[in-house]
């Protein structure tokens, strides 16, 4: 990986949310992929009803996402 992908990738993730090989992935399966999923054992690519199903069995009350696109439940305060 070079200095210049990663710098358009951190431009990327700061205003998209994914990273040039998401956004190419997205575009080739016709669905929403972020590698990020992969720790919490999910798949990459999600269609929309499938990520909809994915946040409610979170079950959370409010939900909150990382830097990194990663997806919990808010600690309750």
């Amino acid at each position: 990986m070079t200095a210049s992908h990663t710098a358009v990738d951190i431009v990327l993730v700061r205003e998209t949310g994914r990273t040039s090989g998401e956004h190419g992935l997205s575009y080739i399966s016709g669905k929403d992929c972020q590698f990020i999923r992969l720790l919490d054992n999910q798949k990459i690519c999600m269609s929309e009803k499938e990520y909809e199903k994915y946040l409610l069995i979170l079950n959370c009350d409010i939900y909150e996402w990382d830097v990194i696109g990663r997806v919990r439940c808010q600690p309750v305060k």
